[in-house]
């Protein structure tokens, strides 16, 4: 790939490139419903794209802290990234192809997510795995696997995509609606068997 030059900051540039035939058949139609030329509808498309990025960083710093958007941009990344090499593994096995958007409905592209978030997951670890959290009143460990102190707040928000909850329904319902049907059915299943 040859060395890409720097451009002075308010000229005119020419930039070259190929998309789609479909991307360029919308490109135009916008263009034309916004009074543009293709290649203004192509900046100003282009500027957005940049500016929403900034927007998703600044509403996520502020829903979950700095290191919390930090966190989710990662996992994020991590799906993205992993959803395409699973496609890529697939095509090497002669396997059906599918769009990396489709991971949730594709197993081996599922279990390429679910290793690569568990990984992550790894390698944020805070010093070791701690293998007990005494009560303060002796009443048992919090973090047995047979207990439910753990892990019950988190299980009752992702059961509540599935279920009302009185306590999540606020914060369930839009993950519900953005997961779909079919997953919701899975989540629905998980708890039930």
């Amino acid at each position: 790939m040859p060395a890409l030059r720097e451009a002075v900051a308010g000229t005119r540039v020419a930039l070259g490139l190929k998309v789609l035939g479909t991307v360029k058949n919308r490109l135009d139609q916008a263009a034309r419903e916004n009074g543009r030329t293709q290649s203004s509808e192509a900046e100003v498309r282009l500027e957005n794209s940049f500016r929403d990025e900034s927007l998703i960083d600044a509403a996520a710093i502020l829903a979950h802290g700095e290191r919390g958007a930090g966190f989710l941009r990662l996992c994020g990344e991590i799906v993205r990234v992993a959803s395409e090499h699973a496609t890529y593994l697939k095509a090497l096995a002669g396997k059906d192809e599918i769009s990396p958007e489709e991971w949730m409905d594709d197993p081996v592209a599922f279990e390429v997510v679910e290793r690569s978030l568990r990984r992550m997951l790894k390698a944020l670890r805070p010093g070791q795995r701690p293998k007990t959290l005494p009560a303060a009143d002796g009443a048992g460990d919090l973090l047995s696997e047979s207990g439910n102190a753990a892990i019950g707040r988190p299980n009752r928000m992702l059961v509540a995509t599935a279920r009302p909850d009185a306590e999540f329904d606020a914060r369930a319902r839009p993950i519900a609606k953005l997961l779909g049907a079919e997953v919701v059915a899975r989540i629905e299943r998980s708890f039930s068997t």
